[in-house]
């Protein structure tokens, strides 16, 4: 039979007892190791992700207002063509009270020489700051711009964000702008004399045709807005008296066209009885 002996060799050549056994630490380092390896592995790709997304730029939040005039910025950015030269090209940028106006060289934007203008207020903004990239979407077309400098692309992308918010706040602030008659001219035609509830619906169809919401209109803006409906409503009251006059004017021509049908008929009927008279009687020559 084999003794159970309480005493082994240690890695040094020395018997351990079982009690120091039992107190030799185990090395389990490895598994946190792992784990803190993966997790900043997986923070950097989120953070490469993040980078390499488009970001949509907000605009003017609800009770913001009074934005200070931003300053005069202008410099040189890359702005992508697709026909007829593709690809990149360098162009001269001006941006000046939310307008950004843009051309080939300095001297062709003093001398009124301009490739095309932005309105930022009424444009989509989104960038993407890996590629250094900033796209403006106008609905009718969208440009895509891009810097090579990343403290060039900051300050563009500050002073864009500026001046968008100031243009926006501008156009909020001036309701009689041609940009924001967006009365719908239905709702107008269909009641000549509107009651308030109409009037209050046409206001609201016109806060919701902005791109952002806008503050409350001041008591100015009210009045104006009201005087302007006014106006419109007399015209709307003038244009279906005449459309009535000239409903009157559609049935006189459509009583016009039927007794000249009717005299073209009796013509007819003329022609065919001085024909039939004036057929020789063969019986009599015979």
């Amino acid at each position: 039979m084999s003794q159970h002996h309480p005493y082994q060799r240690g890695p040094h050549g020395r018997t351990m007892s079982s009690e120091e056994r039992c107190s030799t630490p185990v090395n389990k380092t490895s598994i946190p190791v792992q784990k803190s390896a993966s997790s900043s592995s997986s923070s950097q790709r989120d953070s490469r992700q993040e980078a390499d997304s488009w970001e949509i730029i907000e605009g003017l939040k609800i009770g913001q207002s009074n934005v200070q005039k931003p300053d005069k910025h202008e410099g040189f950015m890359l702005k992508k063509r697709k026909w007829p030269l593709k690809g990149w090209h360098k162009r001269f940028f001006v941006l000046d009270n939310g307008i950004l106006k843009y051309s080939k060289t300095p001297i062709d934007i003093q001398r009124g020489k301009l490739h095309g203008s932005i309105d930022v207020g009424l444009s989509v903004m989104s960038i993407k700051k890996r590629a250094r990239r900033i796209d403006l979407d106008t609905e009718e077309h969208i440009y895509h711009l891009k810097v090579k400098s990343q403290d060039i692309f900051d300050a563009w992308v500050s002073k864009l964000r500026h001046h968008r918010l100031y243009r926006q706040n501008e156009i909020v602030r001036s309701p009689r702008e041609p940009t924001m008659r967006t009365f719908p001219p239905s709702a107008v035609i269909e009641s000549p004399q509107p009651s308030p509830s109409v009037v209050n619906e046409i206001k609201q169809a016109k806060t919701s045709s902005l791109p952002w919401q806008p503050a409350a209109p001041s008591s100015s803006s009210n009045s104006s807005l009201q005087a302007s409906y006014s106006n419109g409503q007399s015209r709307v009251v003038a244009w279906l008296q005449e459309s009535e006059e000239m409903d009157k004017c559609a049935e006189e021509l459509a009583r016009c066209q039927s007794n000249l049908t009717e005299l073209s008929r009796l013509l007819q009927s003329l022609e065919i009885l001085q024909r039939t008279q004036s057929v020789p009687n063969f019986t009599d020559m015979q």
